[in-house]
């Protein structure tokens, strides 16, 4: 090996354009492929500057100046045939495939060194979004990774024999296909893992050349069982060649540790632990778009266990696909900056609301039975019909060999899907005709056949008003003209002579999906298996009324992320108002966490072993399961080095008036307090300086608006009083924003009269009656607001940081009028098809805004794993606020009613 070694780098010396051709011409046998690649790599990498990582949080506590992977070459055989496939198969364009390339390319350098002499066992988190084809990364770094010298690879892919068949055919179609004679598969689409008494794990394929091993393998104790005993039976010096990569698919799915008692092991966890133990060379790399348990576990190994699964050699976030259809896309940010000189990002208009009354139509209990439950709400027949109208104007864009789908969720019991499943089946036929296809179904249900031929004028005059009412919607991302009605209604038929109405759970009788036997076009019944992982092809619309306290159960059930290329225009969601709410704040949540391991990646002195994930606490939800967060601590509440804003308002009825003069009363007293104790600043922006915290905080604890979950004039206050003695808040900078053209407020504001008014427009979808929600009340320069500089970052984060960076600059209180009259002004959507409504409120508001000075690292109710090893009492606290987020969410649903 060494002889290699020194034979290579004269080669590299004399020869720098061509030597690897040579040494490989030179040297190679049938038997040493995988070896001579391993030495390229290390020259290379001898010879190579490091590369800096992008997006991650690796493990710096190892020895390791220079990631030993350094990109693929041209000796490669996996990757070029990969990339060949996405261009040339999967139609996919050069973007796309540029952003995969870099992404597998990072990842793969943090895996374990496979030409390294130690052992080593590496453990990585990749964090990706839900359904946006993460699979497609697994598949680029597998093959990076076999061309580096990896030769076995192990996929841990979920809990149904569903899941598991899904990924096995994804990833045979992406890779295994390519160079099929150098694969040893011990899975196959049909069959999970089965051993026999001489099983072992192999080194050479079937062919006598260096092979790679590839198993998908579902994550129950059997098969895992299975895959233990193969590891066990083989001979240690098979093992020791072994380079292994365990890819676990969703891994905050039964992977992590969720025993209720201290100490415990939950069977799945303990036999992943046990397969990473046999193994001498291996990296465990989990996928989740999901990661919050896995943030959360134990780092640290009970005595006498094994090692846990946290990542505690690196953490990377993908990137967002650009035309990705994702929880900020689609619902936007729960708060976003205002800006009059672009629109606000407030997502698509592709919601509708469900009433709480609705959403419990097929609810059965004690007291009420399928009898009871008669017909459909209106919102669902809505959902249906406009969704046979998308199937068919898919058809007239030339998408007739497209699957077509429709998800209708309500619950997770069985039962109630079943009821659901007649109930659609029963409108399907009074509109559409539907007659007994002499067909049974699995579960005895006779299968019907569905068209047209007997619909009334009143239907089709429905339909009609349907798609008017939803075609003009979308209009700004669609790039084409509406499909008028009349081509629409003269292709139904062949969109209802396709229509298969379907029920996906655990029950016996379901109706199993099928994208391998021709083109499908359903509306799929289920629950907890389409919750996770399971795809669905072509879905576009979604009835979701089946509602979770926790962040990563709700945002898994959100199967309609993903891509919609050719219909982005036709997708819609009815779900409610709770639950439309909830993903805009966990979009917030989403962003957060990438934007954390963006800040940390630069510094060089933290990794995910003395740095801990944050995850904001969000009043009546949980981050995971309780038992998932064992570990977990909880932080103080604090605003420190952020931005807050209000932006919800009582502005209607006798609560708004009251709100409102009560508003003006508050910040007219703060301005003459200003001038009394404050220092003028120069200019034409009124800007006070040196303004006593007392004054901040008189103000905060009479000024009122709509109860926030993040930030209100109470937590101001509370924070306020709390942090009093640390003399970081003793002096402020108050100003009045002011736009240069705004209209003049009919109230005065104290000392300085009348001032000028902001334009802000109230959303379409308001927290309740009389209740304006604005989501954007600051603009970016607004932190900047008393002085004489301009940012240069565009992140809320960084515009702060940057802001405290600066000498002598104080924490800044901003009050804003707001036109009673403000109207949508965005350039992107007619005004009857924006996301914003005029505010028509009783009279002219005051919005605040405050910029605190501080750490970041100090601010927010945080989750985070304690990286001291002492959570003794965290168990506890646990259970205290699951009671308490319950009890919130009760009060919530009350609200949404």
């Amino acid at each position: 090996m060494s002889e290699l070694r020194n034979r290579a780098r004269e080669l590299y010396q004399q020869f720098p354009g061509d030597w690897q051709v040579r040494f490989m011409n030179e040297f190679m046998t049938p038997r040493n492929l995988q070896e001579l690649t391993i030495i390229i790599r290390d020259i290379e990498l001898e010879y190579s500057e490091p590369i800096v990582p992008l997006h991650s949080i690796p493990r710096r506590d190892k020895a390791q100046p220079r990631r030993w992977y350094l990109g693929p070459n041209e000796n490669d055989g996996h990757w070029p045939l990969f990339k060949t496939y996405m261009k040339n198969e999967l139609e996919w364009n050069d973007q796309v495939i540029k952003s995969v390339h870099e992404s597998s390319t990072e990842i793969t350098g943090f895996l374990g060194n496979p030409g390294q002499r130690e052992d080593y066992a590496t453990k990585g988190l990749v964090l990706g979004y839900v359904q946006s084809g993460k699979t497609a990364n697994m598949a680029a770094v597998i093959t990076k990774a076999i061309d580096a010298g990896y030769n076995t690879i192990i996929v841990l892919a979920g809990l149904t024999n569903a899941l598991r068949k899904q990924t096995q055919e994804r990833l045979e179609k992406d890779v295994v296909e390519r160079i099929p004679q150098l694969w040893n598969k011990y899975t196959t689409i049909e069959s999970d893992l089965r051993v026999g008494p001489a099983s072992e794990l192999l080194r050479y394929s079937h062919m006598g050349r260096s092979g790679v091993n590839f198993l998908v393998v579902k994550k129950n104790v059997s098969p895992l069982n299975n895959l233990l005993k193969l590891i066990e039976q083989t001979h240690p010096s098979h093992k020791s060649e072994l380079r292994v990569l365990v890819i676990d698919d969703e891994c905050d799915q039964a992977s992590v540790n969720s025993a209720r008692e201290e100490g415990d092991i939950t069977k799945i966890n303990e036999k992943i632990r046990e397969i990473i133990k046999k193994l001498n060379k291996v990296t465990y790399l989990g996928y989740t778009a999901t990661p919050f348990a896995n943030v959360l576990i134990n780092p640290y190994a009970f005595e006498g266990q094994l090692d846990d699964l946290y990542p505690a050699d690196f953490i990377t976030a993908l990137p967002r696909p650009a035309a990705y259809f994702g929880a900020e896309k689609m619902f936007g940010r729960a708060t976003v900056v205002a800006d009059e000189e672009a629109d606000e990002e407030t997502g698509l208009n592709i919601w509708r609301s469900v009433t709480q009354e609705e959403s419990r139509h097929f609810k059965l209990g004690q007291n009420r039975t399928e009898d009871d439950v008669e017909g459909i709400p209106g919102s669902l027949s809505d959902a249906i019909d406009y969704f046979l109208l998308t199937c068919a104007a898919r058809n007239l864009r030339g998408q007739n060999e497209k699957h077509k789908s429709m998800l209708v969720h309500t619950s997770h019991t069985v039962n109630e899907h079943e009821v659901v499943r007649k109930r659609i089946n029963s409108y399907l036929c009074e509109k559409y005709g539907g007659k007994r296809s002499g067909n049974d179904d699995l579960d005895g249900d006779p299968l019907f056949e569905y068209s047209t031929s007997s619909m009334d004028q009143v239907q089709k005059d429905r339909l009609e008003q349907i798609w008017k009412r939803e075609s003009v919607i979308c209009e700004g991302i669609r790039g084409r003209s509406v499909e008028s009605f009349n081509d629409l209604y003269a292709e139904l038929p062949n969109v209802l002579s396709k229509l298969t109405l379907k029920k996906e759970n655990g029950s016996d009788g379901a109706r199993r999906l099928d994208y391998q036997n021709g083109v499908v076009t359903d509306i799929v019944v289920g629950g907890t298996i389409l919750a996770r992982g399971l795809t669905i092809e072509g879905l576009c619309v979604s009835f979701f009324v089946r509602s979770s306290t926790q962040y990563d159960a709700l945002l898994q059930m959100g199967r309609w992320f993903g891509y919609r290329i050719g219909y982005e225009d036709l997708p819609r969601l009815y779900t409610t108002n709770l639950l439309m709410s909830r993903y805009r704040d966990l979009a917030d949540i989403e962003a957060e966490i990438r934007e954390s391991i963006e800040q940390y990646r630069v510094d060089e002195t933290v990794s995910p072993m003395d740095m801990a994930v944050r995850i904001r606490q969000l009043p009546g939800m949980l981050i995971t399961r309780s038992s998932a967060m064992r570990s977990a601590i909880r932080r103080r509440t604090a605003y420190w080095g952020t931005r807050q804003q209000c932006i919800k308002f009582h502005h209607k009825g006798e609560v708004g008036k009251e709100e409102i003069q009560n508003n003006w009363d508050a910040a007219a007293q703060l301005v003459n307090r200003c001038f009394d104790e404050g220092k003028r600043k120069a200019g034409e922006k009124i800007v006070w300086r040196n303004v006593p915290l007392d004054a901040i905080k008189c103000f905060a604890s009479k000024y009122k608006v709509y109860d926030q979950k993040n930030f209100s004039p109470k937590m101001f206050h509370d924070f306020l009083v709390k942090a009093e003695n640390t003399g970081k808040l003793d002096h402020w900078t108050v100003a009045i924003v002011q736009p240069r053209n705004g209209k003049e407020s009919k109230n005065e504001l104290g000392g300085v009269g009348k001032i000028k008014l902001n334009n802000r427009a109230q959303t379409r979808e308001a927290p309740e009656e009389g209740v304006a929600n604005i989501r954007a009340l600051m603009s970016g320069n607004d932190v900047f607001y008393d002085l004489d500089t301009s940012p240069v970052s565009k992140k809320w984060d960084s515009l702060v940081k940057e802001r405290n960076a600066i000498d002598g600059a104080q924490p800044l209180l901003l009050i804003y009028g707001i036109d009673k009259d403000s109207e949508y002004r965005g350039s992107a959507k007619p005004k009857e098809k924006a996301d914003r409504v005029a505010m028509d409120a009783e009279d002219d508001l005051i919005g605040l805004g405050v910029v605190f000075n501080g750490d970041i690292q100090e601010a927010g109710t945080w989750i985070e794993v304690d990286l001291e090893g002492d959570v003794a009492s965290n168990e506890a606290e646990a259970e205290q606020e699951e009671a308490g987020a319950i009890l919130d969410i009760e009060n919530q649903e009350a609200n949404y009613r």
